[in-house]
């Protein structure tokens, strides 16, 4: 990680892909007590503030990703290290960014403009019959804030972030997690089926075969993509400073995490002698239809065809569920370096068009050891 760290990953180009790939090295960093690795991260950091590039890890997702990416390490930090007068001043930033946004800015939505954040998942809730059931989908944006007031309340906040924690997003933390996982009947949990059924992304999500001028098939149960549902590891793990502040939680919180882990073996498909390639279905509840088909960025008569967002999983945020049989998933994943032309191809499906950082594009990073190595330390789990 050492030449990405070099590099000034705040900037529009790569923000996005940062917090994705840095996660896992950052962890190692810290839980195995590698003090050169923090020290390249406390540099980076350190970097960052200099830059003044606070603005761009505003509301978006890319800035609330990297927000994430942020709070991380100041948990992480206050848990392994010591925190230094930079740090608390990064803290208080992104304190008060947070309650911003959650309380003071207006933001839109489908149906028109909230008053804030907290208002918009209020209405998203209680609103049971919106014009179009996707007005109702969670943004990944709001999970993401709602994770770093989580990793800020653990990490020792100020008085007045607790009181404002502890009385305006547990609450609303707590009653989105009830209404949107749903518990399955094989004892695993996925997202309220139904949502997404007539988002445009999934419109085509009963097709479970590529084909040219294919009709809309919409699934009516359809959950959450398996690529999205990546970051619910790391964000139940940061979720629980909501057990703290509501005591009551801390059992559903539990479960939660090992449904979440047997949902991950509903979704996951090793390497045999019948498929060299380690997979993922497309969806969180083992579906494997198109996703995205005739989408902006991959054109028509295209789209992610079965097992094509598995690419995802070499990111090693299901490691975060710091379970057993998931690190020896991990681990059957390593054996399977250097990557065959077919898993390849697999991998990096229909490719984005956007620019990238040469050491996170694909589908060289799956060939350069930066995929890899998230994959090994995946399968190290030193949580």
């Amino acid at each position: 990680m050492t030449p990405l760290l070099k590099s000034p990953l705040w900037q529009a180009r790569d923000i996005y892909d940062a917090a994705h790939v840095l996660m896992q090295p950052l962890h190692f960093a810290f839980l195995s007590g590698d003090k050169k690795s923090q020290g390249e991260f406390n540099d980076f950091v350190e970097r960052y503030m200099q830059s003044g590039a606070s603005a761009e890890s505003a509301a978006t997702l890319n800035g609330t990703q990297f927000t994430y990416f942020l709070s991380q390490y100041l948990k992480l930090k206050s848990m392994y290290s010591a925190i230094s007068s930079s740090d608390l001043k990064l803290k208080v930033s992104i304190e008060n960014q947070v309650m911003k946004q959650w309380l003071n800015d207006p933001v839109k939505w489908y149906d028109g403009q909230h008053a804030n954040r907290s208002e918009r998942l209020r209405w998203r809730i209680e609103t049971k019959d919106p014009k179009y059931d996707y007005y109702r989908l969670m943004p990944d944006e709001d999970m993401f804030l709602m994770a770093i007031a989580s990793d800020l309340y653990a990490t020792g906040a100020s008085a007045k972030f607790k009181t404002f924690y502890s009385r305006d997003v547990a609450p609303l933390l707590r009653d989105a997690l009830h209404e949107f996982l749903t518990q399955t009947p094989a004892g695993g949990v996925i997202f309220k089926p139904g949502i997404l059924s007539d988002y445009p992304d999934t419109a085509w999500a009963g097709h479970l075969y590529k084909g040219t001028n294919i009709p809309k098939l919409p699934k009516p149960d359809v959950t959450i993509d398996s690529s999205h549902a990546h970051r619910y590891p790391l964000w139940l793990e940061s979720f629980q400073a909501m057990g703290q502040v509501l005591p009551d939680q801390q059992g559903y919180l539990t479960d939660l995490h090992d449904r979440l882990v047997r949902q991950f073996f509903v979704m996951f498909r090793p390497s045999t002698t019948d498929s060299s390639v380690t997979r993922m279905t497309n969806y969180m509840d083992g579906w494997n239809g198109l996703y995205r088909w005739n989408y902006a960025t991959t054109g028509q008569n295209a789209g992610y065809g079965p097992y094509e967002l598995s690419g995802t999983l070499l990111l090693g945020w299901w490691g975060f569920l710091h379970d057993k049989k998931v690190t020896q998933a991990y681990a059957h994943l390593k054996n399977d370096f250097p990557l065959s032309e077919q898993a390849l191809n697999l991998y990096v499906g229909p490719n984005t068009t956007r620019e990238r950082h040469p050491l996170m594009s694909w589908p060289s990073a799956f060939t350069n050891g930066s995929m890899e190595l998230l994959v090994h330390l995946a399968a190290k789990d030193c949580g």
